[in-house]
């Protein structure tokens, strides 16, 4: 159950990446001539319709309309995603009421992720009470998100591609909550940071959409420095990234510290 609860929103993201590549094909067979085509078109359309102000404050599309026809599958691709989504977050729930309420911890091995020397990592999902309630929190909420969305984005002749990189975040997120090693939380995080930069940019020809999403890339590799040094230090005292060790080493670790 765990497995189709993290990684249902993965599947959902390829699909829905799958329709975008398809759908870009389908309008530019060619290669980016039609891009330069709609380059003019923006401003020729953006200044043919300046007066539709409650267009764009219902949507926040400025002068990023519905310029060019919606990509082929747009309906699917949102059907295929919030479906998933739904799915994930039912399955959550029940994972909240077997590991919260009747405290059936789990762990699951999905296979052997790094082995270095000394370094061994599994890559594995670990549920305990805070994971259950996390994964109830990160599947409603997102599920929820999917379904506004739908509305939200009606006019938008990407979707497809916005779809997929909601459902991209919240696999990162899922991964990061069910993390049982540092690496594997860096990994979720890093996967967290790159999805919020996709979607930040989403309309990458607004400049100011392009600002905002470089800034949250250069912030979050900031953090990430901090995260590794952690990881690297953690591992330098414990000798394993696996959670379950570094709990069980933190008394130790802690009354060390107390007499030095």
């Amino acid at each position: 159950m765990i497995q189709a609860i993290v990684f249902l929103p993965l599947i959902g993201a390829l699909i829905a990446g799958l329709i975008t590549l398809l759908g870009a094909h389908a309008r530019c067979p060619g290669g980016d001539e039609m891009d330069h085509a709609h380059g003019h078109d923006d401003h020729a359309h953006g200044a043919a319709h300046a007066h539709d102000a409650h267009h764009d404050a219902d949507h926040g599309h400025d002068d990023h309309g519905p310029v060019e026809p919606a990509a082929a599958g747009s309906r699917l691709a949102e059907v295929i995603t919030t479906a998933l989504l739904l799915t994930s977050a039912a399955l959550a729930w029940v994972m909240f009421v077997d590991v919260a309420l009747m405290h059936h911890d789990l762990r699951v091995v999905l296979t052997s992720w790094i082995d270095s020397g000394t370094l061994k990592i599994n890559w594995a999902l670990r549920v305990d009470t805070l994971t259950a309630v996390m994964l109830v929190v990160v599947t409603t909420v997102s599920s929820l998100v999917h379904l506004y969305s739908v509305g939200y984005m009606n006019e938008d002749p990407n979707r497809p591609r916005f779809m997929a990189y909601l459902s991209l975040f919240t696999f990162a997120m899922l991964m990061l909550v069910t993390s049982d090693n540092l690496v594997q939380l860096f990994f979720g995080w890093e996967g967290v940071g790159l999805a919020s930069y996709l979607l930040i940019g989403f309309w990458y020809k607004k400049p100011s959409a392009n600002a905002a999403a470089i800034k949250a890339f250069v912030v979050n590799r900031v953090g990430d420095f901090g995260f590794a040094l952690g990881i690297f230090a953690i591992f330098a005292l414990v000798g394993s990234t696996d959670f379950e060790t570094i709990f069980a080493s933190a008394p130790g670790l802690a009354r060390h510290s107390l007499c030095s």
